[in-house]
């Protein structure tokens, strides 16, 4: 229950820094919560994963980062067994559901500029909740499993300043840290990176026959379009960069950390283990900037939330079809690739 000797700088470093961190991850993902229910035209199937994404990581921030923060300050847990169940429960928990949920936003992505069509089918809102539903279950099922057996329990990890799942015999946990590996890490890792790359790409071939279909036309505003969709190509691969990037820097330590200190495969300092409960709120602090601040709808309403800023005139714009069919869709899919990505 108690937090390695360190200098007072040090406290103040690693609380301060903790606590910054988190209050921004709270304030934006309380904001994308807020800007989604005020406004009717968010409330768009795709945005019903970005506010799914909000709240799992509103919720971690509000009820894991704290306890860290307090325990880094004290110097040890002062909450006892039931606070230790509540912080491990939540943080494993809603640390799973953000991972899925952003390989499910990326499948999203892929299927709206890709496949119209499958996301037509696919992507519907009651389905949409429905996923959504069976997600959180699933996790919180698969999180409790292992401490109703009696296989583990949620135990105070010094490296960490956090509550984790330990387990009775260090076989289970090697078996746990690679299935946590090898069926989540890796095929959320995966999924990410190959849809984002072909709606990059999709993206590119739209852009070019665009350009070529305007050339031949013989339109005078051909190169005023050109260098338009130049520049939005290159916001669009910019963002999904972004995308990819936090991702990785945020989750891929994250767990290789984890896997190599639970697992004793390798001795870390408690500094360098305390990385990990950094990585996890940085990650939720960066969430609603790339997937709620850098999407124009989102970016106005949050300008409308500023009382010293004029916004009578901004109109929120709703390129979202939710009802339509595959052919109107096909007709509103350039309006969406230049205007919501």
């Amino acid at each position: 229950m108690e937090l390695p000797t360190r200098s007072a700088e040090l406290v103040v470093l690693q609380s301060t820094s903790l606590l910054l961190i988190d209050i921004t991850a709270i304030g934006g993902n309380a904001f994308i919560c807020l800007a989604t229910a005020r406004n009717p035209s968010l409330r768009t199937t795709t945005n019903l994963w970005v506010t799914a994404l909000a709240v799992a990581d509103l919720a971690r921030s509000c009820i894991a980062g704290p306890l860290t923060i307090s325990a880094l300050i004290s110097g040890h847990w002062r909450y006892g067994s039931a606070g230790c169940v509540i912080q491990g429960f939540f943080t494993y928990v809603l640390s799973l559901v953000s991972l899925l949920t952003m390989a499910f936003m990326a499948v999203n992505r892929f299927c709206r500029v890709v496949k119209p069509s499958l996301y037509l089918k696919i992507f519907t809102r009651k389905r949409s909740i429905a996923f959504l539903i069976t997600l959180w279950t699933l996790m919180a099922m698969i999180v409790a499993f292992p401490v109703f057996v009696g296989w583990a329990e949620f135990a105070f990890h010094s490296g960490y300043a956090a509550c984790v799942l330990k387990f009775h015999k260090p076989n289970f946990t090697m078996i746990f840290l690679s299935l946590d590996t090898g069926l989540i890490l890796i095929p959320c890792t995966a999924t990410i990176i190959v849809c984002y790359f072909k709606v990059s790409r999709a993206v590119r071939q739209h852009n070019i026959q665009c350009v070529s279909t305007l050339q031949r036309a013989a339109n005078p505003h051909a190169q005023c379009l050109t260098n338009g969709a130049s520049v939005e190509e290159i916001r669009v691969t910019k963002t999904l960069f972004l995308l990819v990037s936090t991702y990785a820097i945020c989750w891929i330590p994250a767990y290789v950390i984890g896997f190599l200190s639970r697992g004793n495969l390798l001795h870390i300092s408690p500094e360098g283990t305390l990385v990990v409960s950094y990585l996890v709120v940085l990650n939720s602090a960066c969430n609603p900037f790339i997937y709620g601040y850098m999407n124009r709808s989102f970016r106005i309403e949050f300008w409308k939330l500023v009382p010293c800023k004029k916004t009578e005139n901004m109109v929120v714009p709703h390129v979202e079809m939710e009802d339509t069919s595959p052919a109107s869709y096909a007709r509103t899919q350039a309006t969406f690739i230049t205007k919501w990505l």
